[in-house]
């Protein structure tokens, strides 16, 4: 197996454990200085990117996530079918339901 490939491995298997939701990523496959950006925020650093999936993970309630395409990683960017300010609105909106059950 090349490396390419097991990166590409290792991309998938993070989408197949959610790693969105659950804050666990292979870390070793990003690099150091990556650059992180969704519809809400943009970053540098791997570290940071862990941070914020930790500070996100408690508000995520029937999350979803698709993988739709794989490039060399130095950069990650990620979509969502709805506005930056819609998107923080569904994160204080579903926290709060959790919070009610």
């Amino acid at each position: 197996m090349s490396c390419v490939d097991e990166v590409l491995t290792a991309v998938r298997s993070d989408f197949e454990r959610a790693y969105f939701v659950t804050g666990k990523f292979s870390r070793s496959i990003y690099a150091e200085d990556c650059s992180f950006e969704d519809p809400t925020i943009k970053f540098c650093g791997r570290d940071r990117y862990l941070q914020n999936l930790e500070l996100l993970v408690p508000f995520f309630d029937c999350p979803s996530i698709v993988l739709t395409k794989i490039e060399k990683i130095v950069r990650h960017v990620e979509s969502r079918d709805v506005s930056a300010l819609e998107a923080i609105g569904q994160i204080f909106t579903t926290g709060s339901r959790k919070d009610n059950k």
